[in-house]
């Protein structure tokens, strides 16, 4: 007679990090200079091997941008010249990647 109540937890095997697929997060930003070294230190944070950033800044006028070049070097940061909206901006980030 076995046991109903005792299970065996399979192991798990985490792969290399080559086995791991790639995921793009595009972040859009729009003058969010007081929210987005938050933003880009949890994504850099996150321990998933084969994560690649983009942010799309839409044209920001507070400095946002120019603050993601200088302290996140390992984001990809796309500017474009005029605000090209959420969706705009997503799919610049989408093309990129």
């Amino acid at each position: 007679m076995t046991n109903s109540n005792s299970t065996t937890q399979p192991s798990v095997l985490i792969p290399q990090s080559s086995a791991w697929p790639a995921v793009d997060v595009v972040v859009v930003n729009y003058n969010t200079g007081g929210y987005i070294a938050d933003c880009l230190s949890s994504l850099l944070n996150m321990e998933y091997p084969n994560l690649n950033i983009t942010v799309v800044d839409n044209a920001s006028s507070d400095g946002s941008a120019d603050l993601i070049a200088r302290d996140f070097p390992s984001v990809q940061l796309l500017r474009s010249e005029r605000n090209l909206g959420f969706a705009g901006g997503c799919n610049l980030g989408m093309r990129a990647g």
